[in-house]
């Protein structure tokens, strides 16, 4: 049933009584829910990434352009710690899309694991990268704003609380930590 975007339009359209364009175009809707995909991916860090890049030099490296939030950060297969309140010798921080750290990357090894965006969909045929028991939250997203937009708020707070529901569980049954293999702390 929710095998595409067009099915979730189809879908999210049956919910809200409206089988075809009239008070909401298909634009709005599909947006909604690409801007769904998102918001599943930023609260429920489902989407993981690893990223190797060789030959690092300097003290900085452009974050890749579906990055959320880092997991892990290793150098040369030595894991470097975030830099919090806590001055590090052998640390990063992220500031303005990128990874600074506060030791010179001399031919380096990066291996960057983090929670990334989806690939939207933007095709009638595209399918949503999310697990299939949960792409529903799809188009509950994508009528939790329809509600919010026809300024339905008790519905929307409604949807939107089944729409919560939902990531939770997603959270729970899968998790958000991407398993890692190569862990060697090294402190200085």
């Amino acid at each position: 049933m929710y095998d595409t975007l067009a099915e979730i339009v189809a879908a999210v359209r049956s919910d809200i009584n409206e089988e075809t364009e009239g008070f909401w175009k298909d634009k709005d809707i599909k947006r909604w829910i690409r801007e769904g995909q998102n918001d599943v991916a930023e609260k429920s860090l489902c989407f993981q990434k690893d990223y190797t890049e060789n030959n690092l030099t300097g003290q900085k490296f452009d974050l890749p352009s579906d990055f959320i939030e880092e997991h892990r950060v290793f150098v040369d297969d030595n894991i470097v710690e975030h830099i919090d309140k806590e001055p590090k010798s052998f640390g990063y921080l992220i500031w303005e899309n990128k990874l600074r750290f506060n030791f010179d990357l001399n031919d380096s090894e990066l291996n960057l694991f983090y929670y990334r965006y989806p690939t939207l969909m933007s095709e009638d045929t595209d399918s949503p990268e999310l697990l299939e028991p949960y792409r529903y939250l799809l188009g509950e997203f994508a009528k939790y704003k329809a509600k919010i937009n026809d300024r339905k708020t008790e519905e929307a707070k409604i949807i939107y609380e089944l729409y919560l529901d939902g990531i939770r569980d997603l959270k729970k049954r899968y998790g958000n930590r991407p398993k890692t293999t190569k862990v060697k702390v090294i402190r200085w």
